[in-house]
């Protein structure tokens, strides 16, 4: 659910549209954690997500590995990233600089702001190679889902 139910203002393309003055915003409501969520058109070998949070260009760096991924800034306790597969089953040869998936997703675990995706930035590794289909969604699980395709 976006701010206001404004899809043009909030919506999810926002977060990739390489202009920092708009965004994309899931708005909380209730109890439930919020999110957004990139689903990918295929298992992408996910190397570094970079989430802008606010107009001033203040980031979350995620650096990915084989099993995990780190987080280096402001918020990334209260926004952590997860990359996972949805959709595919993941491949056997996994690369040690980078984290197999087809879905990344940002949840406001705090569920006090709801999430801000300013842009984001999704970077893979030639296994990937380049991202030809993206989904992205953002909701309250089970009250608001919403999914948008954008390219």
């Amino acid at each position: 659910m976006t701010l206001e139910n404004n899809e043009a203002m909030y919506g999810a393309d926002n977060a990739i549209d390489m202009d920092l003055s708009t965004y994309s915003y899931a708005k909380t409501a209730g109890n439930v954690n919020t999110w957004f969520r990139a689903s990918l058109d295929k298992e992408h070998c996910i190397k570094q997500v970079v989430h802008y949070w606010t107009y001033r260009k203040l980031t979350n760096t995620h650096t990915c590995s084989k099993d995990t991924c780190t987080c280096e800034g402001a918020q990334c306790t209260n926004l952590p990233l997860r990359v996972y597969h949805q959709t595919t089953v993941s491949g056997d040869n996994v690369l040690s600089g980078c984290k197999l998936g087809d879905t990344v997703e940002i949840t406001d675990i705090e569920n006090d702001e709801g999430v801000f995706i300013y842009e984001i930035v999704i970077f893979t590794t030639p296994k990937g190679s380049l991202l030809n289909s993206l989904t992205l969604s953002y909701a309250i699980p089970n009250i608001f889902p919403e999914a948008h395709p954008t390219m």
